[in-house]
């Protein structure tokens, strides 16, 4: 239950411990359907958005993919939040209070 709280917890807020940039890696098999370019995705990530020279592109998460239509010279940008592993800091203890604080609200 504390592990359910804690995902939404992350993709409620954006919180800056947790939340990191990543150039995605172009796979060399196409997709089959409407797009024409997959990447894949960092592990344990939740995505909030791709793009391509500071513009925001429509895409689609298929799996640990990203399908889109960018060209082969684009560089593709992942604006992503992910579960820290384990750190120190305020942030990371603003986070854990209030991820008990709903775990506790939910057992009243």
């Amino acid at each position: 239950m504390y592990e359910d709280i804690a995902r939404t917890n992350l993709t409620s807020t954006r919180w800056r411990f947790a939340t990191n940039q990543a150039i995605l890696n172009r796979l060399s098999d196409a997709p089959t359907g409407r797009f024409t370019a997959a990447y894949q995705l960092p592990e344990y990530i939740f995505l909030h958005a791709v793009t391509v020279r500071d513009y925001q592109i429509e895409y689609n998460v298929y799996g640990n993919k990203v399908f889109c239509d960018a060209d082969v010279s684009d560089e593709l940008i992942a604006d992503y939040t992910y579960r820290q592993k384990r750190s120190i800091g305020l942030h990371i203890f603003l986070f854990v209070l209030n991820t008990q604080w709903q775990l506790y609200s939910l057992l009243l």
